[in-house]
């Protein structure tokens, strides 16, 4: 998938959010650009702390290719939002058997997560360690509920776990196993909690069920005439006419009325 087909299917208004930026930098001449960076993002609802967008800002500045800025990472991190939540959607209604968490990762990296880390490596330097590369993924893809998100401690995690492979000059291959990372708890808790609601919502159908079965359809024994009465006294008082139409349906509840006092007496 190309950048262009890529950024089609996981879009944001690039356009509305530059002139949005525009205006918290212009109200906010004396601020330097990460602050103001740190603070549109936290009005873009981006669910961790000031400080913590700002410190994750601040440490992946220096790894950004020359040509690009803090404000491609922002848009970026709201692009991510967006694949969060179409990947949410369709892990809601996959099905796995046995409810393999292992599957669940690996369908879900394969189908959202590799177009993306070929689309996100373009924003980085090529010296950049897999073990920021997985850093950053938990940190843009993680729950808004989650307690905190410190840059420090998460790279500090994952420094040890995706160490950087070469052979000679050249950089080994490991994007499946740094995306895993990155992303493998956070998918299996998200697929738990599916799993949990599926449990719940089978028990509130069961329950339901049960109470149908247990309930006895209780048969009213009054005549109930009141809807031709009315249509009766309309005509006769007001001198309006009375649709076919009308009739006929205040006619049909009329009898359904009175053969259903009929078979209840009965």
């Amino acid at each position: 998938m190309d950048d262009t087909e890529f950024e089609n299917i996981y879009k944001i208004d690039r356009v509305r959010l530059s002139q949005y930026y525009e205006r918290i930098k212009n109200n906010s001449k004396e601020i330097k650009p990460i602050n103001n960076i740190a603070k549109f993002l936290n009005n873009q609802s981006i669910g961790a702390s000031f400080k913590e967008v700002f410190n994750t800002l601040k440490y992946f500045e220096d790894k950004i290719v020359d040509g690009k800025g803090l404000l491609d990472l922002a848009f970026e991190w709201l692009r991510a939002q967006k694949i969060r939540l179409e990947y949410k959607k369709y892990l809601i209604r996959a099905q796995y058997p046995n409810n393999d968490l292992c599957l669940a990762v690996d369908d879900s990296i394969y189908r959202f997560f590799l177009d993306y880390d070929h689309y996100i490596r373009k924003l980085f330097k090529k010296e950049v360690r897999e073990h920021n590369f997985s850093a950053l993924y938990e940190i843009f893809f993680s729950p808004f509920d989650k307690k905190s998100l410190i840059i420090e401690d998460i790279v500090q995690n994952h420094m040890h776990n995706i160490p950087t492979h070469y052979c000679g000059s050249v950089k080994i291959d490991t994007r499946v196993m740094t995306l895993r990372e990155g992303l493998s708890n956070i998918i299996v808790k998200d697929y738990e909690n599916v799993l949990f609601a599926r449990k719940e919502e089978e028990k509130t159908k069961n329950c339901q069920t049960s109470t149908q079965f247990k309930q006895t359809p209780e048969i009213s024994c009054e005549f109930n005439g009141t809807n031709i009465e009315r249509i009766i006294k309309t005509y006769c008082f007001n001198k309006l006419e009375i649709l076919p139409k009308t009739l006929e349906g205040s006619i049909t509840n009329f009898l359904n009325s009175y053969f259903s006092v009929l078979y209840a007496i009965r």
